[in-house]
């Protein structure tokens, strides 16, 4: 798929990822295994803390290898036991959110293991746009109507739940 067929959004995905990989290049040893319903593949993002995949259709992020780690600053192998936690953590919010309110999350697709590494699958968000990249005459609006939908819609709901203990 051709870069201008893709929306700004996606374009802009693929030029940050591009972008990282060519100041920070890391091997990808570790693809996950993708479905051919998956989607066309536009970007991949390979970095020592996570590694992001983008299709036209999914968004997968993955836990290190051990391997992409590198060393710690006592040239020991380095550690991060927390990333597949918090994977799993994020796919359970995404289920525990969409279940029990309105507010708009990605959609969960799935959690597995492959390789030993955590991989967490949601369906993309074809037509985002970042507060960041708003034309500056528009971001004071933007930013009031994000506010407002926080206050008035999202915060609320969020309030309303209560905890399983």
């Amino acid at each position: 798929m051709s870069c201008g067929q893709l929306s700004q959004h996606l374009q802009r995905i693929k030029r940050q990822a591009e972008n990282f990989q060519s100041k920070f290049p890391l091997p990808d040893k570790f693809p996950p295994q993708r479905k051919p319903d998956d989607g066309v593949e536009i970007a991949a993002l390979i970095s020592p803390d996570i590694s992001y995949y983008y299709t036209t259709k999914v968004f997968i992020k993955r836990q290190p290898h051990q391997d992409e780690l590198g060393l710690d600053m006592y040239g020991n192998p380095a550690t991060n036991p927390y990333i597949a936690d918090r994977l799993r953590n994020e796919a359970a919010v995404l289920q525990f959110v969409t279940k029990h309110t309105t507010i708009p999350v990605p959609k969960f697709l799935d959690l597995w293991m492959e390789n030993g590494l955590v991989h967490l699958k949601t369906a993309l968000v074809e037509n985002g746009v970042e507060l960041q990249h708003i034309d500056k005459s528009l971001l004071p609006t933007a930013v009031r109507e994000v506010t407002a939908q926080l206050e008035s819609t999202i915060l609320p709901q969020l309030r309303s739940l209560s905890p399983a203990w």
